[in-house]
């Protein structure tokens, strides 16, 4: 997407107990809380205050930005905000701005970049709130050792076999798209720049159209017959540039690199790679593949020895998995429109913010392919010695679109709660997203406009009424404070376990 854009793109469950959303009720969930253009007419400086301006340039700019009112967290939450002057850009421009936000749409997973909402003024902008990730792209921590290599790769495999269970292809793998979420040295990495992107139907579907950075582009590109297995060619690249601190093909002229690449004509050199182990260079080689029949697929790389070798001791402290373990117990006692607003929150929630979540989600996704079967699920929860019909129905309860995977957003709807996550602050943000007409009450109307077509007139007033205490027909933010605070009081007044049965 150019120059300047390269540098600044940035539910213990009782047998009894049944699933409370249906598959098309979840599915049209999904679709309705996850980011979407706001009204029209509306500039984000309504919500925002602009507080340093990171880029600027002749097509829009990118600026740092905090929420307007009062935070009862602390922090202050920092986003980027990317707008686009849409009279300054071409349609193919606008075309792949458009299909970044509609991809981010589909997208949640610990190092995909987060996307909120979308602006679109009447003077001709759009602006898209982000993650800001303050600690620079990959070339900022050059040079890397290779257990650091080992856990960019890992992340970022996991990102794309995410996204390839999603049908949607990257085709812009490169080190500037790849951005560490702050300056710590323990930052996660953020896939970001997703406007080559395509969805297709099946992981049969080959593309036809030239995309990419040429450095990191695979052979077949070229020829305009490619697949998502493109993707993975372009994290050989990367991940031998990180281990060697050069990259792997390399030529005079753009020419001369594209022969090179084709010829797939590379070289471990002894100066960069003698100190280098085994596994790393099987790895490449298993990428940097000319037939893309024979290369590795994101699973299968996720997969290789040489992330064991150099990983396998990295797991959340044990305090953590028991909490997470009792908060997922207590998800049984969340009627449906309690969870419903829990998966607003997570949805709404910055990495930052959720931090030793993902490290617990990343744990039980042994896979890394970022979301949990139930084999992976049950091997998790074992400890906690529930039988194999409980873990199944508490499973069904977590998996809300019933895809038959829990993802990450679905992880942290049922542990969003865990101790003082759940600030007022953010309640009350659930609430405005359901509150449309800023009127101080969820009604019937606003509900069923949120949740889609898929829920019946009926299911909604039962939601309703799951919060109306005072028996208007409508939800106050006092009666919704309270039903999202209820189950996380008695939690903290009593600090008992009775029902989980591995609590001391």
């Amino acid at each position: 997407m150019g120059f300047f854009w390269g540098i600044f793109n940035f539910s213990r469950c009782s047998s009894e107990v049944e699933p409370t959303i249906k598959y098309e009720e979840g599915r049209s969930l999904f679709e309705n809380l996850n980011i979407k253009p706001n009204a029209l007419g509306i500039a984000p400086s309504k919500y925002y205050k602009i507080t340093d301006l990171i880029g600027q340039g002749s097509m829009g700019s990118i600026s740092l930005a905090i929420k307007k009112g009062k935070t009862t967290e602390g922090q202050e939450q920092e986003y980027a905000i990317k707008t686009v002057i849409l009279s300054r850009v071409s349609d193919t421009f606008i075309k792949e701005l458009r299909n970044e936000i509609d991809v981010l749409r589909s997208l949640h997973h610990p190092n995909i970049v987060k996307a909120y909402e979308t602006y679109e003024e009447n003077i001709g902008n759009i602006s898209i709130v982000m993650d800001f990730c303050s600690g620079g792209d990959l070339y900022t921590r050059q040079p890397y050792s290779e257990r650091e290599s080992a856990r960019i790769i890992e992340k970022l495999l996991s990102a794309i076999a995410f996204m390839h269970s999603k049908n949607v292809s990257h085709r812009d793998i490169k080190f500037e798209n790849i951005m560490f979420a702050s300056t710590k040295p323990t930052a996660e990495i953020k896939l970001i720049d997703f406007g080559l992107s395509k969805a297709y139907l099946d992981d049969q579907a080959h593309f036809s159209d030239f995309a990419g950075t040429l450095t990191t582009m695979a052979p077949e590109v070229f020829t305009k017959n490619y697949t998502n297995k493109a993707d993975l060619w372009s994290i050989g690249v990367i991940c031998y540039m990180l281990i060697a601190s050069r990259k792997p093909f390399r030529a005079k002229s753009r020419t001369q690199l594209a022969k090179i690449i084709m010829k797939c004509q590379y070289s471990f050199l002894p100066e960069d790679w003698k100190s280098k182990s085994n596994q790393s260079k099987d790895f490449i080689k298993k990428l940097l593949v000319i037939d893309q029949g024979k290369r590795l697929s994101a699973i299968e790389a996720v997969s290789h020895e040489w992330f064991e070798v150099n990983l396998s001791d990295e797991q959340p402290d044990e305090s953590v998995l028991q909490r997470v373990g009792m908060e997922l117990d207590s998800y049984k006692r969340y009627g449906t429109m309690k969870k419903i607003s829990m998966l607003a929150i997570a949805k709404m929630s910055s990495s930052t913010q959720l931090e030793e979540m993902k490290v617990v989600f990343e744990s039980y996704d042994t896979e890394k392919d970022g979301k949990l079967t139930y084999s992976e699920f049950k091997n998790a929860m074992l400890k906690f010695n529930y039988s194999k019909k409980e873990l199944n129905i508490m499973f069904k309860m977590l998996d809300i679109d019933g895809d038959g995977f829990i993802e990450y957003s679905e992880f942290l709807a049922a542990t969003v709660q865990m101790s003082s996550r759940l600030s007022e602050d953010r309640i009350y943000e659930c609430f405005k997203k359901f509150d449309t007409d800023n009127s101080g009450q969820i009604s019937h109307e606003e509900l069923r406009t949120i949740l889609g077509r898929d829920y019946s007139e009926d299911l909604v007033t039962k939601l309703v009424k799951e919060m109306d205490s005072d028996g208007d027909g409508t939800i106050s933010y006092e009666e919704f404070f309270k039903s999202i605070q209820k189950n996380n009081l008695e939690k903290i007044r009593t600090s008992s376990c009775d029902n989980f049965p591995s609590c001391p």
